[in-house]
């Protein structure tokens, strides 16, 4: 059993190391009703705009946690993604999309159980759908927020670990 196990897990990452090509995001037809194709970000380059407010961190931490999740997706060799953070304006041909703390989880009736969502709003281009925006919002009310710290207890979340999750919906994953 552990070596079939092994095994899977080398085969698949063998796989992901050799990506032959560049990887696209994209969503199924099943995934989100009446797309029907695939759809990818109009842009390569994402700038995430990280609100401070209402961290249950110290500042500037949820922008370091965001930089550190946007290094592990810029790192992933067969894709063109550029993802960086940022507090300031962007220009008009990069994407802007936002990492928000949200202080009333159940008031915007968010399931309680979950760290964070990301919100994502998809538009017809002419030739296809494109992600327009992403949002990313956090669990301020539910848990307890740790950076890279590999012991935890049951209501902490590893903020880098749960951002780095989320960005991949931000890709279209």
């Amino acid at each position: 059993m552990l070596r079939g196990v092994t095994f899977a897990l080398g085969f698949a990452f063998m796989c992901v190391s050799l990506c032959p090509s560049t990887a696209h995001a994209y969503r199924t037809a099943g995934e989100a009703e009446g797309l029907g194709s695939r759809v990818r970000l109009a842009s390569d380059a994402v700038r995430l705009l990280v609100s401070e407010r209402g961290a249950l961190l110290a500042d500037g931490e949820t922008s370091r946690a965001a930089e550190l999740a946007a290094e592990t997706w810029n790192n992933v060799t067969c894709s063109d993604f550029a993802l960086s953070v940022r507090s300031q304006d962007v220009s008009a041909e990069e994407m802007s999309f936002s990492v928000t703390w949200v202080a009333d989880w159940d008031g915007a009736g968010l399931d309680p159980e979950s760290a964070a969502t990301t919100d994502v709003r998809f538009v017809d281009s002419g030739s296809g759908y494109v992600i327009a925006e992403a949002d990313v919002l956090i669990n301020a009310q539910h848990f307890d927020w740790i950076i890279d710290r590999a012991e935890r207890d049951e209501r902490q979340r590893d903020l880098v670990a749960v951002l780095t999750h989320e960005f991949g919906h931000v890709l279209g994953i």
